[in-house]
């Protein structure tokens, strides 16, 4: 191709190397403009730019103005006037100019790229040789962990650990595969490493102490520390049995911990009303506390007061641990059911000594969705339980209350020996605080260790119960009974009381043995004796023939037996008129292998008297 052009600017248009004219002009990555047969030649043997001898050519990209340059210099346009020329390579040189200047510019912006590309891929590969060093760190440090400890130490969700990353919960501390970090200091550096821990449990831990919190808040809110983790990530923290913690580590927690939904400071017996107060205030400030929904405050020496803190501040609450607060009166608990109403799930007052029936209607009135209400050691009786029990029956009661129906023969076990007894009459009024009461004879026991709780139903399968037919039905109980039968039954008796029934059912509370001080004495020194203990009075033949044979039926034990010969008398008497003659009490007892005698006797070692109450409706 030839042509003519100006001299100022037909040097643009020549290749450096070979300088002829750049029809297939090329721009290097370092911005200088070579024709692209110079360009291949570089990258084929690896030359640098043949322009400044410095950058390697490593790509290139058509220069679209010199190539349009080169053609506009093929195809001149006619010639102007002199000074029409002039002006025309004016603008041509000062368009050059620009196109140098930018093109200055895409080659510095191009150095920038190249800089900044090389400083991400050392970023990129420290990076990876970082992940690979905690990667064969961990391996070293879990290498030794069963799966079942790893678990044990982070929680169950961690299934594999492939990196700090991956660890949210730290559940016990000192942690053994950090050994070496046993100190505050060094449980700040692993917090550093996780950036993603949510759950701290710091539980006795007995030198950690309110300096230890402000050493680890202070890490992690100092503005040059260089940390992922921040004190705002933390939602569970347990600090239980901590007993070096006292307000003023409270104070720092509420001041430092604002999303904290858990917090237990069971045991930490130096905490107080003050320290819940200053917690409250600064946790709640002006959102009181959104994210607090499990407090646990066992063993500390808060009271009442403390408790109109918590529902002033922490208005999601479900579960609060009161365990052994023994300020905490039936104000506090009622406070607590009519502050938290729906919300309140689980409640722990075991210990609270001064907690009493009083508080309960408060729950079951305030409460619906209550899960659980643990209330050992407590003024709360069993029959309160029972009630809220009975209006919300989803509850479980931490102990159970006590189970009447299981520890007496009632209208279930009748039908599981015998068949139908009808319709079984409620339990006594307060038969819950009579079982658990002292015994009026035996104070070391209950009168639920010392007596039997039986249903005497007026008929068995529509056959009215009597002697008679006590004798026919424990003779084939069904449902795996034990078996038994009357060793000798007096004729008189069977002929005056043998078909004599109960006129309604009811239930009996029989003692398990005679009275103390009733044998050897005549009926009516034992009745006068009877009259001391509280309700007492003397059984009839059926309920004692009853109790006695059921007891038998259901656990094949022989209560008044034969070592010693035991008989307790009965209500019923009958005239006997051979050699000794006179009145005399039926008696039960004297329970042998052979069965139960039904018989007579009169004052000696082997005659006492037993206690019952009988309850009617």
């Amino acid at each position: 191709m030839s042509f003519e052009t100006h001299s100022s600017i037909q040097h643009l248009l020549l290749d450096p190397v070979s300088h002829e004219i750049m029809v297939d002009a090329v721009n290097l990555n370092c911005g200088h403009t070579v024709s692209q047969k110079t360009a291949d030649v570089c990258l084929q043997k690896g030359l640098p730019c043949p322009i400044d001898q410095t950058h390697a050519v490593s790509s290139y990209v058509p220069s679209l103005m010199i190539r349009q340059l080169v053609q506009s210099a093929a195809h001149p346009v006619p010639p102007l006037p002199a000074h029409k020329s002039l002006e025309a390579i004016e603008r041509l040189m000062s368009g050059q100019q620009l196109l140098i200047a930018e093109m200055a510019n895409l080659a510095a912006e191009l150095k920038t790229s190249r800089a900044e590309h090389q400083v991400f891929k050392r970023r990129y590969e420290t990076d990876q040789i970082r992940q690979e060093m905690q990667l064969q760190l961990i391996k070293h440090l879990v290498h030794p962990l069963e799966k079942e400890e790893l678990k044990r130490y982070f929680g169950e969700e961690l299934q594999v650990l492939r990196s700090f990353s991956d660890i949210t919960q730290i559940l016990f501390w000192p942690c053994p595969i950090w050994s070496d970090k046993a100190t505050v200091s060094g449980l700040t550096e692993v917090m550093q490493q996780c950036p993603n821990l949510t759950t701290l449990r710091m539980s006795w831990c007995q030198s950690f102490a309110d300096e230890d919190l402000e050493v680890m808040v202070g890490c992690f809110s100092n503005p040059d520390a260089h940390s992922s983790w921040k004190t705002s990530h933390l939602r569970h923290l347990d600090l239980s049995n901590c007993q070096r913690v006292t307000n003023v580590g409270l104070f720092i927690i509420g001041q430092n911990f604002p999303n904290l939904q858990r917090l237990i400071l069971n045991g930490c017996t130096q905490i107080n009303d003050g320290g819940i107060q200053i917690f409250s205030y600064n946790m709640g400030g002006s959102s009181n506390c959104p994210y607090m929904q499990i407090l646990g405050l066992s063993e500390t020496q808060i009271t009442d007061q403390a408790l109109r803190y918590i529902v002033r501040f922490c208005p999601d609450l479900h579960t609060l641990d009161l365990s052994h607060c023994k300020q905490i009166t039936d104000v506090g608990v009622i406070c607590i059911a009519e502050a938290y109403r729906e919300n309140l799930r689980n409640l722990h007052l075991e210990g609270c000594h001064q907690a009493t029936d009083a508080s309960l209607p408060a729950i079951a009135r305030n409460c619906p969705n209550l899960k659980e209400i643990h209330w050992r050691d407590t003024q709360i009786s069993p029959a309160a339980i029972r009630t809220l029990i009975a209006r919300f029956p989803h509850v479980c009661s931490f102990p159970p209350p006590p189970l009447i129906s299981s520890m007496a023969f009632g209208k279930a076990k009748w039908e599981t020996y015998f068949g139908d007894v009808g319709e079984e009459p409620p339990f006594p009024p307060h038969i819950d605080e009579i079982l658990a009461s002292s015994c009026p004879y035996d104070p070391g026991k209950t009168v639920g260790e010392t007596h039997m709780l039986v249903l005497v139903p007026a008929t068995v399968n529509g056959r009215p119960l009597t002697p008679n037919s006590l004798g026919e039905l424990m003779k084939t109980p069904r449902g795996g009974g034990y078996a038994t039968q009357y060793q000798k039954i007096y004729p008189s008796i069977l002929e005056k009381y043998g078909n004599i029934s109960s006129r309604e059912s009811h239930w009996v509370l029989m003692t398990r043995d005679v009275l103390p001080g009733t044998r050897d004495k005549s009926f009516k020194d034992q009745c006068a004796l009877l009259g001391g203990f509280r309700e007492y009075r003397v059984l009839t033949l059926v309920e004692a023939i009853t109790c006695v044979g059921m007891e038998y039926v259901v656990s094949g034990n022989r209560l008044y037996g034969e070592n010693p010969w035991t008989v307790t008398r009965c209500e019923e008497d009958i005239e006997i008129s051979e050699i000794w003659g006179g009145k005399y009490q039926a008696s039960v007892g004297g329970f042998g292998v052979a069965g139960l005698h039904v018989s007579y006797f009169g004052d000696s070692e082997n005659s006492g008297l037993a206690g019952s109450w009988k309850f009617v409706r």
